[in-house]
């Protein structure tokens, strides 16, 4: 809004005198409700009033005492307009103190947790990039344009200015925030204990104006569901603490009866809208969308569905159906696991493997589990040392880029809102230490597959809230992508596993049911570590069972482990629960046989919920595996 005063009108100093130049109207334009600083609005009361007076300071005062009764009433006023401009720098001041610290507890947690175990946090990283995009952004337009700047803010403002070329950008906030949604969403998680910071966890509480930011980038996403929890959650804040923190609860008001709306509650759309008037009657859109929401309202009524749960106005199509139903059933084997069929049950075993007396093998055997029947799922124990963990990487890391997926249209590498990660790709002669190379033979030690037609290793590290939604690693002949590779398609499927994930992040197997989680647990390395559970069986028939091909049949009972290990497969007759720690790794054939894609192969990357999730991919094409 904008006000105007004459001069002459505030000032009657002496009324023979006619305003002069300086006595003009004057005119201040002040930002709009939602964006006032309320420091410049009264700095500029003061500055109007006394370029005012100060126009008459030639004036002859002293001759006349009325006059100075005059300058006593003046002089009341700048009190008053002073008062409420200290009040106001005050609030600013005590604004940057909760910004000072908020950010001294971060720097404490991160300094106690290490960086990447503290924005591994869902809500830490959350605020860290809104930190970033809204108050130090703000801070460096104030200090910019502040009066004072030169009383110590220089330095700081230098500071903001030759760093805000690395901030983050309004989409990460916006991709961060999505992130929080997605978790919510996937793990079930209520608001309110979100916005705690996950109790029991180390995470930061959400203020009150982020937990609104929330609310409203849902909106903006039209994920109105969210959004309404979100702008509630914050509204019950307000009337628990009765502080509000400067947020406008008309303009919460409004957005949450639009929300309404749009979520087919025209009723409750009209209660948000009424309580948004008794808070601002002049509110003439919000008198608009009133008397549309009324009359929608009595259509309904007259059409009896007024109380009837609103459906969708687009038909849902078939390809829709399937999507739903598989993302219903992706989310659920990333919270709980299914009952594990007692057929299935029976196989999941864990042994050593020298893989037919494979020379890399002998003295050093394979620690394999299985994880899961059709498909078979294998995982391989302890197959990266910590140091070849720490040189991948450290590889990987400054050439990490967004990652992207094969279109099924187009056959072109495309980024996709499913997959959220960024990946390096790392080839033997970017690594003078030789690990890569390393990495590439021990995996052909283990599965007995060359590595001449596979693809170099992926290096894949997932941020908040990271994800890779259901997919199959093998081209299907509908899409054209399948004759991207001369190589033949993509036979199988090594998932190395380079950190160890707090919450979420599993690998899920949607068509069969499967998934492994991650877990700290140490796992025995040794058939004789926990006697009381473990049965040592020297027997080729059951690990044949299991796999069906190419184990040796020369094992006996009465074979003596340390032998057994060096010439056979010791199985070790135990129930496993899959899971997987750094330094592991999964297998899995992605085709059958014949050639033909297993649609039983089809899994997912579950968002990670708390931690850092890196892992590490080789894929291995059919060519030169004839043999």
């Amino acid at each position: 809004f904008s006000f105007g005063v004459d001069c002459s009108a505030l000032s009657r100093l002496k009324a023979s005198r006619a305003p002069d130049r300086t006595s003009n109207l004057i005119w201040y334009q002040l930002p709009k409700k939602n964006d006032m600083d309320a420091r410049s609005g009264a700095g500029a009361a003061v500055l109007l009033l006394l370029t005012c007076f100060l126009a008459h300071a030639s004036a002859e005062v002293f001759s006349a005492l009325t006059h100075f009764s005059t300058l006593v009433k003046a002089e009341e006023r700048l009190a008053s307009e002073l008062q409420t401009y200290i009040a106001a720098e005050q609030e600013r001041i005590a604004q940057l103190h909760r910004l000072a610290g908020e950010v001294k507890q971060a720097v404490r947690s991160s300094l106690r947790l290490g960086p990447e175990e503290h924005i591994g946090h869902p809500t830490n990283a959350f605020l860290l990039v809104r930190r970033f995009t809204h108050d130090w952004q703000k801070l460096k337009e104030e200090l910019k344009t502040a009066a004072h700047d030169g009383q110590g803010g220089t330095g700081l403002a230098s500071t903001l200015e030759e760093m805000s070329g690395d901030f983050p950008s309004e989409a990460d906030i916006a991709g961060t925030a999505t992130a929080l949604l997605r978790l919510q969403e996937t793990y079930r998680l209520n608001v309110s204990t979100m916005a705690n910071g996950l109790a029991g966890s180390h995470g930061q509480r959400l203020r009150l104006s982020d937990i609104f930011a929330l609310g409203v980038m849902a909106y903006d996403g039209q994920k109105f569901h969210h959004a309404k929890r979100w702008l509630q959650e914050g509204l019950r804040r307000i009337e628990a603490s009765e502080q509000d923190e400067g947020i406008d609860k008309a303009v919460a008001f409004d957005y949450l009866a639009f929300t309404e709306y749009r979520l087919g509650n025209v009723r409750r759309a009209i209660r948000w809208t009424s309580k948004l008037l008794r808070l601002d009657p002049s509110h003439e859109r919000a008198r608009g969308n009133l008397r549309y929401y009324l009359a929608e309202f009595q259509d309904q009524v007259r059409n009896g569905s007024a109380f009837a749960k609103k459906k969708s106005e687009a038909p849902v199509r078939s390809w829709e159906n399937v999507w739903l139903a598989e993302r219903s059933r992706y989310t659920q084997l990333c919270r709980e696991p299914d009952p594990t069929p007692d057929f299935v049950e029976e196989q999941l075993i864990c042994f050593y493997s020298n893989r037919n007396r494979t020379p890399a093998l002998i003295l050093n055997p394979a620690k394999v589990e299985v994880a899961w029947v059709k498909p078979t799922v294998l995982i391989y124990r302890d197959m990266l040392a910590d140091s070849e963990i720490d040189r991948l990487k450290t590889l990987a890391t400054p050439v990490l880029k967004r990652a992207t997926v094969h279109s099924p249209t187009t056959g072109k590498l495309e980024f996709a809102d499913y997959r959220v990660s960024k990946s390096a790709w790392l080839a033997e002669e970017d690594d003078p230490s030789g690990v890569v190379d390393r990495v590439n033979k021990r995996i052909t030690a283990y599965t007995g597959l060359s590595m001449s037609t596979a693809e170099l290793l992926q290096v894949v590290n997932y941020g908040i809230g990271g994800q890779y939604e259901p997919h199959f690693d093998h081209a299907r002949k509908s899409e054209k992508a399948f004759d991207v590779h001369v190589e033949g398609n993509r036979i199988a499927t090594m998932l190395f596993y380079l950190s160890d994930v707090t919450s979420g992040g599993l690998t899920v197997f949607t068509t069969a049911g499967a998934r492994i989680a991650p877990s700290k647990v140490s796992l025995p390395t040794a058939p004789h570590v926990q006697k009381p559970r473990l049965e040592a069986v020297f027997s080729s028939t059951d690990a044949t069972a299991v796999f069906g091909y190419g184990l040796p049949s020369t094992c006996t009972t009465s074979i003596p482990v340390l032998h057994a290990l060096l010439h056979c497969e010791a199985c070790l007759r135990v129930r496993v629960s899959p899971c997987f720690q750094k330094g592991d790794a999964s297998f899995w054939y992605n085709l059958l046989p014949s050639g033909e894609g297993d649609v039983n192969t089809r899994h997912a990357g579950c968002p990670v919920l708390s931690g850092s999730k890196w892992v590490c991919n080789k894929w291995i094409h059919e060519r030169d595996q004839e043999l």
